[in-house]
């Protein structure tokens, strides 16, 4: 049974859909950016209180400014303080002041419907496009890509496939898999991998292929023109490339096709 049902309030190609896009993608892309601005720095505390608490040392920090004793604080209470610490560290929330992330998010809204259908599952694209736009931006300023928004990119695809499309969800489940086992074979985190499996969940084998020839291609210029304006090698996020792969298999998977004519019409030609 497909749940690819028209929505009451976001149904057709009106005006109406198209003005409620606009309206979602500017709250989600200013959603994104509050989580880009909060996020690596509250998880970088939290991390610390993991660490602190299992070598059974009380953090320092926690010691000397709060008003408790450090043996009476609990773990729930270490994570406030850091999660409190980590929203007054980056009270600016963004140095950018150009509205350029709630911009990017209209833009994903209105074309996830306009392609995906103004539907159940064009906005479960456009939800997926959305965490995934925070773990890009997470990876391109920190170099890591957080379980926290990546594994529920994978869920969310896999859970939209198996209501909105049942008949790909054993493709995108084995998809998913084969994404992660690329770990295994290409020079990459487990975050990259992990987003690999994202890309399974959503877009199926096909989509998969594309991004890793999109994003890896682009990626490797990119590696490029910083070398040669380095002057060194050095290491640089590569899930930024991945996310514009997802962008490209969920929102023009018709490139694949095209892909094959052409690598096909050279190998003839």
């Amino acid at each position: 049974m497909s749940f690819v049902t028209t929505l009451p309030f976001w149904g057709d190609y009106s005006i109406n859909s198209i003005c409620l896009s606009v309206c979602l993608g500017l709250a989600g892309g200013h959603v994104v950016r509050h989580v880009t601005a909060h996020l690596p720095a509250w998880l970088e505390r939290n991390w610390r209180v993991d660490a602190q608490e299992i070598l059974g040392v009380v953090p320092q920090e926690l010691a000397s400014t709060e008003p408790h004793p450090p043996t009476v604080l609990s773990t729930v209470e270490q994570r406030v303080i850091a999660f409190k610490r980590a929203y007054r560290a980056t009270g600016e929330v963004d140095q950018c002041r150009f509205p350029i992330w709630e911009l990017v998010g209209a833009v994903l809204v209105v074309l996830s419907g306009w392609h995906s259908g103004f539907n159940l599952w064009g906005l479960a694209v456009a939800l997926g496009l959305m965490i995934g736009l925070a773990a890009a931006i997470v990876d391109a300023r920190t170099m890591l890509l957080p379980d926290v928004l990546v594994l529920p990119t994978i869920w969310l695809g896999l859970t939209a496939t198996a209501l909105c499309h049942p008949a790909l969800l054993q493709e995108n489940v084995l998809a998913c898999a084969a994404g992660y086992l690329c770990l295994f074979l290409l020079p990459m985190g487990r975050g990259d991998a992990k987003l690999f499996a994202a890309i399974g969940a959503w877009a199926g084998y096909e989509g998969l292929i594309m991004a890793i020839t999109a994003g890896g291609l682009l990626g490797v210029l990119v590696g490029l023109y910083l070398r040669l304006k380095r002057g060194e090698s050095k290491p640089y996020p590569f899930g930024p490339f991945l996310y514009l792969g997802l962008v490209l298999s969920l929102l023009y998977p018709e490139a694949f096709q095209t892909m094959q004519v052409l690598v096909r019409g050279h190998w003839v030609g």
